[in-house]
């Protein structure tokens, strides 16, 4: 009674009540700190996955830095070009080779067929690296003792795999026929002849004012591109005539074609001419007589490529 006159009883009930919620809050921060005590385990626990993570990234990466330093480190012991004797020489040494029961295996591979996989990886990954427009002729054995492939002036028919005694390939594939024609072709020079028993009896030749640099004043890079694509065609339509007209009434073999690849390429889709063609890549310059002399280098020569 004393206590509600003094008004003590609210004010211990008022004490009570906030005891209760002090008890709570407590309660609430332990669960808190439980809480934020799993949240530091858990943040711990991501943090040394992601270092695990990342180190193991970081040795991924280390292996595939060594891994293609080792491919490119990887190459063929000799590439070079053969022609007349030295090429003579390659292909009698290939002749005469002899083994076991089919121990020596030769592969034909016609011009954008993939190489087979018949010796080994690293092998057939280097041969898959070279690029011809008449494809090639790999020769190889089963102990490895030789690798070797040679890339021919004429194109190879078909791709095709053969295991035998000794190496069987078509001497052909790198022999000129005795009568043939050669046009080399770039962007804005031609220049073709006919050739009998390795005597020249047949010439042309032009070069074409080509744009050749895009100029800021009227044209766009487009319409400027699309302009000298148009030059470029009038230019191999202009020297297929040319060539087609030189060759006219020779009992022509064989067609070699070589030049700027895109070109090349143009200039044998324009030919009408009903016989072999061979294309080749050549780097040769100049114009006239030095280009179809550079040319003719290129056409009458192989690649040879040892593993």
């Amino acid at each position: 009674m004393l206590d509600d006159l003094l008004g003590r009883t609210e004010l211990k009930q008022r004490i009570e009540e906030l005891q209760d919620e002090i008890d709570e809050l407590e309660d609430d921060l332990e669960r808190a700190e439980r809480k934020r005590k799993n949240a530091v385990t858990e943040k711990q626990e991501s943090d040394r996955r992601v270092n695990e993570l990342e180190s193991k990234v970081a040795e991924l990466r280390d292996r595939l830095e060594r891994a293609e330093s080792d491919e490119e480190e990887y190459e063929f012991r000799l590439a070079r070009t053969v022609r007349d004797d030295d090429l003579v020489q390659v292909l009698d040494l290939l002749e005469t080779a002899r083994s076991g029961s089919e121990a020596l295996t030769t592969v034909h591979v016609a011009p954008d067929d993939r190489v087979p996989d018949e010796f080994g990886t690293e092998t057939t990954a280097l041969l898959r690296r070279v690029e011809s427009k008449t494809g090639m002729v790999a020769f190889g054995d089963d102990i490895g003792v030789l690798r070797a492939a040679l890339v021919p002036p004429v194109a190879v028919d078909e791709t095709c795999v053969e295991h035998a005694g000794r190496f069987v390939f078509d001497r052909s594939l790198f022999e000129l026929s005795e009568t043939h024609a050669v046009a080399v072709v770039r962007s804005d020079e031609y220049a073709g002849g006919v050739y009998v028993d390795g005597e020249r009896v047949g010439f042309s030749s032009r070069s074409t004012e080509v744009k050749s640099k895009h100029s800021k004043g009227g044209y766009s890079q487009g319409r400027f591109e699309r302009a000298r694509d148009e030059e470029v065609k009038k230019h191999v339509r202009e020297a297929v005539e040319d060539f087609e007209s030189t060759v006219r009434g020779r009992d022509l073999e064989r067609v070699f074609v070589a030049g700027e690849s895109r070109v090349a390429d143009r200039f044998v889709d324009e030919l009408s001419l009903r016989v072999p063609v061979s294309k080749r890549t050549t780097d040769a310059t100049g114009s006239g007589e030095d280009l179809l002399r550079g040319g003719y280098e290129t056409v009458r020569s192989g690649r040879l490529y040892v593993v």
